[in-house]
């Protein structure tokens, strides 16, 4: 039993330590140059999401469900500043921001 308590412990504890990592902002805000951060109102469908991107020249790399986040990668002629006031303007999203660079420490 108390073998059982010590091992729960030291489990915890693991736990504990492996994931309290910091992650912090990169200097100055950096972000990649053709990437943005695209969330699109829930009920809007894959076919208009893709309809969005092919008007804009976009395409996306990864969807990350959990958080209905796609990762956008942008025409190289256009800046990521430009492209978010594109995307921001559309009722169909939610929010648009850059592709944030961060470290670990």
């Amino acid at each position: 039993m108390v073998l059982r308590a010590i091992i729960s412990t030291c489990l915890i504890l693991s736990v504990i330590v492996c994931t309290d990592r910091s992650i912090v902002p990169a200097k100055n805000g950096e972000y990649e140059p053709d990437q943005l951060l695209v969330k699109f109102k829930p009920l809007i469908s894959q076919e208009e999401v893709d309809k969005i991107n092919n008007k804009f020249g976009s395409k996306v790399i990864r969807y990350i469900a959990k958080q209905n986040l796609y990762l956008i990668e942008i025409s190289e002629d256009t800046s990521v500043e430009d492209m978010i006031n594109k995307y921001q303007q559309l009722p169909e999203v939610e929010y648009a921001e850059p592709n944030y660079l961060i470290k670990l420490p």
